[in-house]
């Protein structure tokens, strides 16, 4: 993991840069995947390809959630946030059974939807988004 504000090498565990002091997870200036300098504004890195944080949490949250709520049975909410695989999976389930096991795909979509509601933005980001690909 590379330091957001300095672009300084860190362990993966790092909750502050030893170089900067800074909250690494934080900056905007360099990709915490590969270290090199980043627009601030972009989305993800043009070196790597990582995707970064929104720098705001709550619409991604609520974007999240309401996906979850809504449209959980076909795993769209696990897409969006960088897991693919857990999305194929839900996906799969749903349309390989022709919607029977899709019952339970979107009652495990509600309870998910109201877990990332009810969580705060900092622990929504930092449970279910830090290292991932996601779309945000």
């Amino acid at each position: 993991m590379f330091c957001r504000n300095c672009g300084n090498e860190l362990n993966d565990k790092a909750i502050a840069c030893i170089k900067c002091g800074a909250d690494p997870k934080k900056g905007v200036a360099f990709c915490s995947n590969c270290g090199k300098s980043t627009d601030p504004n972009a989305i993800i890195c043009v070196n790597c390809g990582a995707g970064f944080k929104s720098a705001n949490g709550e619409c991604n949250k609520i974007l999240v959630g309401l996906l979850a709520i809504f449209l959980g049975a076909l795993g769209i909410h696990k897409f969006v946030m960088g897991y693919t695989k857990e999305g194929v999976i839900m996906l799969l389930v749903t349309v390989l059974t022709c919607g029977y096991a899709g019952i339970i795909m979107g009652i495990i979509g509600l309870i998910e939807g109201i877990i990332y509601l009810t969580k705060s933005d900092e622990d929504f980001v930092n449970t279910y988004i830090t290292n991932k690909r996601g779309w945000f």
